[in-house]
Formats: C-alpha cells, sequence, structure tokens
C-alpha cells in the first residue's frame, strides 16, 4: 500500500465492510506494488498514477490526490519562504525518491517539461532516510502531502514550499 497515513483508516473501512477479510500488508513503490499484483500475489493496493493506464489487465478507481511540496533545510537559501519558481531547482543538489515511485515519476515529468536538470546527489527508498541525508547535506527533496504534514516539526528543521504556477500533484488508486 502506498498511503503512508491512510492506511489505517482505509483497512479499518475494509473490516467494517467483510470482517471476514484477511489482510497482510506489503509497502514498497508504486511499480513494486503493481508488479505484485499482476503477478497475483496481492490481490489489491494503493498506489500512485506512474502511467497505469499503460498496463493491461489491472481494474482501477480513484482513491486520492496528492500534493507534493519542495522540502527545504534551515539554513539553505529557500528556507524561509512559501513557494518556488521552477529556475530555483536549476543545479541544486537533489536527494530523489527511489525509480518507481510515483513521487519521483511526477517530480521527473514536472522537471522535464519545464526543462529544470537539477543534480541528483542520492536516490532512496525511504523518506526518514532522505530527511537525514537533507540534515546533514543541505540538500533539497520532494515530499508528498502525507509526509509532508509530518515535517512541521516545532522546532522548525524543514520548510515546504510549493511551485509558482501549476501545482505539482499526482493521483493514487486501488
Amino acid at each position: 500500500l502506498y498511503e503512508r497515513s491512510g492506511v489505517t483508516s482505509f483497512l479499518e473501512k475494509l473490516k467494517e465492510i467483510d470482517n471476514s477479510v484477511s489482510v497482510s500488508i506489503h509497502s514498497g513503490n508504486s511499480t513494486f506494488l503493481i508488479e505484485k499484483l499482476r503477478a497475483n500475489e496481492i490481490d489489491m493496493t494503493i498506489a500512485g498514477d506512474i502511467d497505469i493506464s499503460s498496463i493491461s489487465g489491472i481494474e482501477r478507481s480513484y482513491y486520492r490526490k496528492h500534493e507534493i511540496f519542495l522540502g527545504v533545510p534551515r539554513g539553505h537559501r529557500l528556507f524561509g519562504r512559501e513557494t518556488f519558481l521552477l529556475e530555483d531547482l536549476q543545479g541544486e543538489t537533489l536527494v530523489s525518491k527511489d525509480t518507481g515511485s510515483a513521487v519521483r515519476y511526477c517530480v521527473d515529468r514536472y522537471m522535464e517539461k519545464h526543462g529544470i536538470t537539477a543534480f541528483s546527489s542520492t536516490e532512496l527508498s525511504n523518506f526518514d532516510a532522505i530527511l537525514e541525508i537533507m540534515r546533514r547535506d543541505g540538500s533539497i527533496s520532494f515530499f508528498p502531502d502525507d509526509i509532508a504534514a509530518s515535517l512541521h516539526v516545532p522546532n522548525g528543521d524543514f520548510a515546504l514550499l510549493r511551485p509558482c504556477g501549476e501545482p505539482l500533484e499526482f493521483r493514487t488508486y486501488i
């Protein structure tokens, strides 16, 4: 299941509908979860839209939309701003989500569309590890809204910025 914060409420609703349902949770990026679904290793998943429309034999229903924020650590030149311009990303050191994740897919398409080339220093699958590298190196990263919400810590270690102009977002499907 993609949804880090939404899994519990989703599973509770599923159990209300049919108490005989057996649940096991698998974690991974959207590509990994869709491949498990195609291989009949799991019966359903919540996964981000990574061009699911091109995958045959999978039924899907819209679940929800996620907004993506740019996260910058305290001390970064963009810290304290509420928005960023595309030009602000040019040449930045970016800690990326792993290939196959919906966040990575969306950010890559967004940057390609606007001709932005950030330099990816590290590619990780775990948001907590990404945060540690950001703290240590002063690099930036992108976070979906459910993860971004947990970054508003009292000591203000990170700022979350929205892009100026068009929103940066992706959809998840069941």
